[in-house]
């Protein structure tokens, strides 16, 4: 498991980076965000997912950047990831594990 303050520093490196995709295992609970920055490519994946919210309503218009990334942990054994896009729609997760995986252009 990653220390949380070296995953919350990796995660803050995503401001402005594009959401490329939101891909959801329904059978295993598995959601991997796929991202693209100008510094190389992240997946962000959550195991054992228990919650998943999605809006796309876009009130400051819209975007596919993100704006900031917040950990939070609501449970002793979840975490939660929250995806603030820059339309304003935050994208909410929780799970009983996250990892991050950087891809290098």
């Amino acid at each position: 498991m990653i220390p949380r303050q070296l995953l919350e520093t990796e995660l803050a490196r995503l401001h402005d980076a594009v959401l490329l995709t939101v891909e959801v295992n329904w059978a295993d609970g598995t959601i991997i965000l796929q991202t693209s920055a100008a510094h190389g490519s992240w997946i962000i994946v959550i195991s054992g997912a228990t919650y998943v919210q999605i809006p796309r309503n876009q009130p400051w218009g819209p975007s596919v950047c993100i704006n900031a990334i917040r950990l939070q942990l609501p449970k002793q054994t979840l975490q939660r990831i929250e995806l603030e896009m820059q339309s304003g729609d935050v994208i909410s997760i929780e799970g009983e594990t996250l990892s991050v995986e950087q891809r290098v252009p």
